[in-house]
């Protein structure tokens, strides 16, 4: 069982789903997560079963690649599970694309967060989100 230190301001959020294509960049966002105490529920590298799992598990926020594998970016992803959860989407990319940050925009309680990840921005992140969907 992991222990949330309640002084910790990301207490509530304790499942995390990663989705992303790359395993080294995965696994490097599987540490993350853990070193900042919350559960990796999954990683997996596809859209289709990122909204199986959405669908089917109890998830506090969602680390989504822009391009992975199995026919569906991460934008068709987080749109599909827009359909059927409020889930906070965290996008990791090293794009600076202005189209695709105008589309991230353009979908509820989602964020950016730009590789490299360092831990302290990530934190805030996943805390600002966090917050948002509990306004």
């Amino acid at each position: 069982m992991t222990h949330i230190d309640p002084s910790n301001p990301l207490r509530n959020v304790k499942n995390v789903l990663i989705v992303e294509d790359e395993l080294i960049v995965a696994m490097i966002n599987e540490t993350l997560i853990r070193r900042l105490g919350y559960k990796v529920i999954s990683t997996i590298d596809n859209g289709k079963k990122a909204i199986e799992i959405a669908r089917n598990t109890p998830i506090d926020v969602i680390l989504m690649d822009f391009y992975l594998n199995g026919g569906f970016t991460g934008l068709d992803t987080a749109r599909a599970i827009r359909a059927f959860s409020n889930t906070p989407i965290l996008f990791v990319t090293a794009s600076q694309d202005d189209a695709l940050i105008d589309a991230v925009a353009s979908i509820s309680n989602t964020s950016i967060i730009h590789k490299p990840i360092r831990e302290q921005t990530l934190k805030e992140k996943i805390n600002a989100l966090n917050e948002m969907v509990a306004l």
